[in-house]
C-alpha cells in the first residue's frame, strides 16, 4: 500500500516519464502549481528532465546559492522591476532549481525550473497559457460545453472535435489578424516619405 498520494503520483510520474524517456532530452514538461511542491521537484531532478513548474507558495523559503542566505520568495519577488530575473537557489534548503521570477502587470510568475534562460522559460511558460485560456474557452466563457450537460458519449465525442476544429479555426484567424497588423505598420513605416537633409 501507498502512504499517500504524491507517492502515487509520483509512481505514475515515474511510469509516465519511462515511457517517453527517449524524447525528454529535448522535451520541457511545463506544468501548473498542482506541481509546484517539494516532492515532485525532487522528481524532476533525480529523473534529470526539463522543466518549468510555477511555485504554489510565494512564502516558502529557499536558499540563495551564491551567498547562502535563506529567502521567502516574496522577498525575492520585491527585487523584480522590469526584467525577470532567475536565482539560483536550493528550494526548501535541499532542492537545487532556479527560480525565475517575472512580474506581469497585477501578476507574479515564480517559475521553478532547471532551464538557465529566463527569457526562454516565460516564453515556455506563455505557450502554456494559452492551451490554459484555450480550455476556458471551450469549458465556460467562449463555447460553454460545460453548459451543454451532454450525457450521450457518441454526441459529446463529435461535439468536442467541432469545438476543436472550431476553435483552432479561430486561432489561426487571430494569429493571422495580429502579423497582418504587425505587417501593417512595418509597411507604413517603410513606405513613409523621407525628408532628405538639404
Amino acid at each position: 500500500m501507498y502512504d499517500s498520494l504524491n507517492d502515487i503520483l509520483g509512481i505514475q510520474l515515474i511510469k509516465i516519464t519511462n515511457l517517453i524517456r527517449p524524447i525528454l532530452a529535448k522535451a520541457v514538461l511545463i506544468m501548473d502549481r498542482g506541481f509546484g511542491y517539494e516532492y515532485f521537484l525532487n522528481k524532476f531532478v533525480e529523473l534529470k528532465t526539463n522543466y518549468i513548474v510555477r511555485i504554489r507558495d510565494l512564502k516558502t523559503y529557499v536558499t540563495l546559492i551564491r551567498n547562502k542566505k535563506r529567502y521567502h520568495i516574496s522577498e525575492l519577488v520585491e527585487r523584480v522591476r522590469n526584467e525577470p530575473i532567475l536565482f539560483k537557489v536550493l528550494y526548501k534548503g535541499n532542492v537545487p532549481i532556479n527560480v525565475v521570477i517575472v512580474k506581469k502587470g497585477n501578476s507574479t510568475w515564480a517559475l521553478a525550473t532547471n532551464l538557465d534562460n529566463p527569457k526562454t522559460v516565460i516564453e515556455l511558460y506563455k505557450q502554456r497559457m494559452k492551451i490554459e485560456e484555450a480550455f476556458k474557452d471551450w469549458k465556460s466563457t467562449g463555447f460553454n460545453i460545460e453548459k451543454m450537460q451532454i450525457r450521450d458519449w457518441n454526441i459529446l465525442h463529435k461535439m468536442i472535435w467541432c469545438v476543436v476544429i472550431a476553435h483552432m479555426i479561430l486561432y489561426l484567424l487571430g494569429e493571422a489578424i495580429d502579423k497582418f497588423k504587425q505587417h501593417k505598420k512595418l509597411f507604413k513605416k517603410w513606405t513613409a516619405p523621407h525628408k532628405l537633409d538639404t
